[in-house]
């Protein structure tokens, strides 16, 4: 299982950090794992397209340790990412409000 801290790809004021490349588009994918799992309003179960088979959308979930993990259930990539609280993309701050 890859553990991500997502610290890693922002910059000091929060924003993904990466210009281009495979690490871009690794970021984009945490930054949808993280909103898709806050999301406290979503209809749809399922998290964003599989960023390694690119064959179904991953399920997400927010793990005890306070993690937020995924899943594709068609290649086996899996996950957790680290350090998302309160970033751009932790969107249940903003529902809980609504």
């Amino acid at each position: 299982m890859q553990g991500i801290d997502l610290r890693d790809f922002l910059d000091p004021k929060g924003c993904l950090s990466v210009a281009s490349g495979a690490e871009r588009r690794l970021g984009q994918f945490l930054a949808a794992v993280v909103a898709h799992e806050t999301d406290l309003k979503r209809v749809d179960h399922l998290g964003p397209e599989c960023l390694s088979c690119f064959k179904e959308q991953v399920d997400t979930e927010t793990r005890a340790d306070g993690t937020i993990g995924w899943n594709c259930y068609a290649c086996g990539s899996q996950g957790r990412i680290a350090h998302w609280h309160g970033s751009l993309w932790d969107l249940s701050a903003r529902d809980s409000n609504h």
